[in-house]
């Protein structure tokens, strides 16, 4: 398999910087792109833009900074320079927002922790990493509580 570009949905979640960590890891050793995507839901979209009084595209730019600033951080843990990174935010459902990242940008792998944020809900509705095993159109590095919880 010829990997190019990564992707690496992120919610800034103790387990997505370990997600993110294995993503920085694989791009390195495959000497492919690396895009974050970090996706905010139109509630606490809503919520957070009347509560500081702000628009969405300070908010987005903000995010996307911190994104940027979170890889960095990793690749000088890991002593990796130069690795070529996007930082992508958009507003939806998180599942849609992934599968479009991956069809507009030509992605060829994800790289996802499971159970990041959304514990509480993944009864109800089924987590987020594992809709995206089951219906990704690309192959899933998927990382599991067991698999974080040695690697940290």
């Amino acid at each position: 398999m010829n990997v190019k570009r990564i992707l690496a949905p992120i919610d800034f979640s103790p387990r997505s910087r370990e997600g993110l960590r294995w993503a920085v890891t694989i791009a390195w050793s495959a000497q492919a792109g690396l895009h974050t995507l970090h996706v905010v839901s139109p509630g606490a979209a809503d919520a957070d833009l009347k509560e500081k009084s702000r628009d969405w595209g300070s908010m987005r730019a903000e995010i996307a900074t911190h994104s940027y600033l979170l890889v960095e951080e990793i690749c000088r843990e890991l002593s990796i320079a130069g690795l070529e990174h996007r930082e992508h935010v958009t507003l939806g459902e998180a599942v849609d927002e992934i599968f479009g990242t991956v069809i507009r940008e030509r992605i060829n792998l994800i790289v996802i922790a499971a159970h990041g944020l959304s514990d509480a809900s993944d009864a109800l509705m089924g987590s987020v990493a594992e809709k995206v095993v089951r219906f990704s159109p690309v192959p899933v590095f998927s990382l599991s509580r067991a698999a974080i919880s040695v690697a940290a």
